[in-house]
């Protein structure tokens, strides 16, 4: 019985680094912990690996949206709202369940001025910890709304133009054709 062959850690990392840097192999090479200098030809020979190869179509396969996710992700990009997302800290914006709506977040820090205190003695040191920053969310962006609507109005075939093409006065456009004779029509 023949051992089946699995994908080291080091080829798995380079493969997954080759995913995230935007199919860039010899940057993905270098991710990976493979040496700079051979980088390139590292990430060649392990990117033709069929094992490597098999373990990327996987998770390209994976990580590819139906037309019903696309649809339902382009309508509620559409339908987005930041009044609920305005109030919360950035930690619980971080675990909203609309989080992915926000394209940009602006944030911004207040920092309270430190408590001074009057030793009692000459002698007595006073260790006053910084006061901590109270961070709050300033502004949020979310992917644009129009874009989104316009996409689903084009899939939709809402925005389908039609053009009417008349002749003269609104009659037909005669069409000649010449060079034939009347038995090839």
């Amino acid at each position: 019985m023949a051992k089946e062959k699995k994908l080291s850690t080091k080829r798995r990392r380079l493969a997954n680094a080759y995913l995230a840097n935007g199919f860039n192999g010899t940057q993905a090479a270098i991710a990976a912990g493979f040496s700079e200098k051979r980088a390139a030809a590292t990430a060649s020979e392990i990117l033709s690996d069929p094992l490597v190869k098999a373990y990327i179509d996987e998770r390209m396969k994976q990580s590819q949206m139906t037309a019903d996710e696309v649809l339902y992700r382009l309508g509620e990009m559409a339908r987005g709202d930041m009044r609920e997302m305005m109030m919360l800290t950035p930690e619980e914006l971080k675990r909203h369940p609309k989080a992915w709506l926000v394209k940009k977040i602006k944030l911004e820090a207040l920092i309270p001025k430190p408590e001074k205190k009057k030793p009692t003695s000459i002698k007595e040191e006073i260790d006053i910890p910084p006061p901590e920053p109270f961070i709050y969310i300033d502004s949020i962006e979310l992917y644009d709304a129009q874009a989104a609507l316009e996409l689903l109005g084009k899939h939709h075939k809402l925005f389908t133009e039609k053009h009417e093409i008349t002749g003269e006065g609104g009659k037909p456009i005669p069409v000649f054709v010449t060079g034939m004779d009347m038995d090839e029509l």
